[in-house]
């Protein structure tokens, strides 16, 4: 059992990985933020027009590259930064018009987890999950149940009285997690928690993050620069660049048909889209006799786990040769990414194209390549 409220406060409700109808907890109307002007006196522009709701008891993740805009957006959340314009609410206040005096209440509600955890070095793991409690003037008997109960949630149980010096980075960031946790807060802001970490520990501490959200209901809203712990841990997405949110949505769907050239950079190495390389070192953009289409299909929906290649050979007669891709699952859903070569030129490519089209499938010719050069 992972419900473990703090005395006084009701248990929250389990999110159960359904969001659809739940009104945002965080919403960012029309923010921008601006920093004091450089040396040529132009202020520098972090963030500009966002646009964003997060659901309550949902996990959205904000990818970007170094410079986007993402570490600045978590600071609005939790009110470390006023914006220059907009609006920023967290359950219902707008703490970009708070007060410091007054936003210790709003941050109560809001847990931080950060990338190189911040622990206290001079105090043991109890110690530092206990801290937030200690603060606000929790008697003892109320924080010594609770950081013990959080130090079973995140399997930390028999290291109670280690110094972080004496912890690994899994251990550390999962006394960070329980620290955020302290104050049974609604909303967890995770600023790139895992990138620190070796990929096995990455996917344990995103295994727990999961599990916190399903059985506690805790929103959370993480940036991070990788699209794998997008798709480990998110249900929504939003992708900035240069300040803007420039793509949003379902994670599936943004993984499946991302629409801007930035989502789809992000996207090329993690879900197979390149070709490999001794495909791509022949690539040519003309075509010319004796040469083959290079298309990518992407697999999704009704047909995703359909013969489909396998049909269009018998219907169409094409000896379809399959150069490189992946299958995998984004969200419990069925999605392939298959790079294939077609020959005989560009009539027989195009019905090839138009029959994956008729049964929802998307396409993209990425170019020729010498038919005998796989031979």
């Amino acid at each position: 059992m992972m419900n473990i409220p703090s005395p006084g406060h009701p248990p929250q409700p389990p999110a159960g990985g359904a969001v659809a109808g739940r009104s945002a907890i965080i919403r960012l109307a029309g923010v921008g933020k601006q920093f004091p002007a450089r040396k040529d006196g132009q202020p520098v522009e972090a963030l500009s027009d966002i646009d964003l709701d997060v659901p309550a008891g949902s996990v959205l993740g904000v990818i970007g590259r170094s410079g986007a805009g993402k570490s600045t957006l978590i600071r609005l959340v939790n009110g470390l930064e006023k914006p220059t314009s907009g609006q920023v609410i967290v359950d219902g206040v707008d703490v970009s018009r708070l007060p410091e005096n007054k936003l210790r209440a709003v941050r109560r509600n809001i847990g931080m987890i950060f990338q190189h955890f911040n622990l206290l070095s001079s105090r043991t793991v109890f110690d530092n999950i206990a801290l937030p409690l200690e603060v606000e003037g929790a008697a003892a008997p109320v924080i010594r149940e609770r950081v013990e109960r959080l130090m079973s949630l995140v399997g930390l149980d028999d290291k109670r009285s280690r110094y972080p010096a004496e912890l690994s980075g899994g251990q550390k960031q999962r006394v960070g997690i329980a620290r955020a946790l302290a104050t049974n807060p609604k909303v967890l802001l995770s600023d790139e928690a895992t990138s620190a970490l070796d990929p096995e520990t990455t996917h344990s501490i995103l295994s727990l993050l999961s599990a916190i959200n399903r059985e506690l209901g805790v929103t959370i809203l993480l940036i991070t620069h990788e699209m794998a712990v997008i798709r480990a841990i998110a249900q929504q997405m939003a992708v900035l660049d240069g300040g803007r949110v420039v793509e949003q949505g379902d994670v599936f769907d943004v993984f499946t048909r991302p629409q801007h050239p930035t989502t789809r950079s992000f996207l090329a190495a993690e879900t197979g889209r390149a070709p490999p390389s001794f495909v791509a070192d022949r690539l040519a953009h003309e075509d010319a006799p004796g040469m083959e289409t290079v298309i990518r299909i992407i697999f999704r929906g009704r047909f995703a786990t359909h013969p489909v290649l396998a049909q269009v050979s018998r219907e169409l007669d094409i000896d379809v040769n399959i150069l490189g891709g992946t299958i995998d699952a984004i969200g419990g859903k069925p999605f392939g990414v298959l790079i294939v070569g077609v020959p005989g030129g560009r009539d027989l490519s195009e019905r090839f194209v138009s029959f994956l089209a008729a049964r929802d499938l998307d396409t993209e010719v990425l170019g020729y390549v010498p038919a005998s050069a796989f031979a």
